[in-house]
């Protein structure tokens, strides 16, 4: 069933290789669906939402486990919050 729905996802979003035989290699790359739940975590957090109510959707019990395996950040991210800290810096001085 999931083999199904990835087929599905290329053939609507995916950019298809059209070779000559039937194996089509497809843009969208295999996944599953554990990783879904730490993308929807990951963009939990980048939009804001606070970690206790991401520990709570993901049915942690330690907000550990939330922080340091499900919260994936990003350059652009860190580069923002680093900004932010630049400028409150500068506004107290």
């Amino acid at each position: 069933m999931w083999d199904s729905y990835l087929k599905t996802l290329n053939q609507k979003y995916g950019m298809a290789d059209q070779a000559a035989d039937s194996n089509k290699k497809y843009s969208i790359p295999r996944f599953t669906p554990h990783w879904l739940r730490h993308t929807f975590i990951t963009m939990m957090y980048l939009s804001g939402v606070d970690v206790l109510t991401a520990k709570e959707q993901a049915g942690h019990s330690d907000i550990q486990t939330t922080l340091a395996i499900y919260t994936h950040l990003n350059e652009q991210h860190k580069n923002k919050n680093i900004k932010k800290l630049n400028e409150y810096i500068k506004n107290i001085g």
